[in-house]
């Protein structure tokens, strides 16, 4: 049996190791300009959240003007509307509410904006929801409404709008807790009375 020379030995095995080289992946392929161009560019939907979380009425809308989807979700599922709400931007939740935010759209633990408004004792802003549709009586996951904790809070011109737009006086959570239990137990005298007065009834 002939023996090749070592150096042609050599050759072969360096000739066989560049064909079996795995070809270049599609990313490197790329090039480098059009990458940066893509991780620079900006996240509208990103934008958009903390803008009406800060308040940023013209942030707001530039990143509505990019496309930024005024239902876009965040950390714990919060939507522009939500975080506007909660920091009692009024402004800023009446332009995605004109650009098409959901008055309805829940957080993670099915908290609506108006669970939250109502909650603050921000009559303006339940006011703006329920004339943009927002739904008085909608639970979150404990099966709680907004009425329930106006009535813990003792938010009395808050309780009078939501009950004179079909809030129900006698809704129980999955607790067995009614708007008229949750006064009572915060010792909410004028909330109990404005409840009685209004139909509701010891469970």
């Amino acid at each position: 049996m002939r023996h090749l020379p070592i150096p042609i030995l050599g050759l072969l095995f360096a000739s066989a190791c560049q064909q079996q080289q795995p070809s270049q992946s599609p990313a490197a392929t790329i090039p480098a300009s059009a990458r940066r161009i893509a991780a620079e560019k900006p996240n509208w939907n990103a934008r958009l959240l903390l803008a009406a979380k800060t308040g940023d009425d013209a942030g707001t809308r530039e990143a509505l003007r990019h496309g930024a989807s005024p239902n876009a979700r965040g950390f714990y599922d919060m939507s522009p509307l939500l975080w506007a709400v909660s920091q009692h931007h009024y402004t800023t939740a009446t332009v995605l509410l004109d650009r098409g935010a959901n008055p309805n759209q829940p957080k993670k633990d099915r908290v609506t904006p108006i669970c939250i408004a109502t909650q603050n004792g921000d009559l303006p802003l339940t006011t703006l929801l329920v004339e943009r549709g927002a739904d008085v009586n909608r639970p979150d996951e404990r099966g709680q409404t907004p009425l329930l904790w106006v009535a813990f809070y003792g938010h009395l011109p808050v309780a009078g709008y939501l009950v004179q737009h079909g809030a129900h006086v006698n809704t129980v959570d999955r607790f067995g807790q009614t708007p008229l239990s949750m006064a009572q137990g915060q010792h909410r005298d004028e909330m109990i009375s404005f409840l009685i007065t209004h139909g509701a009834t010891k469970p």
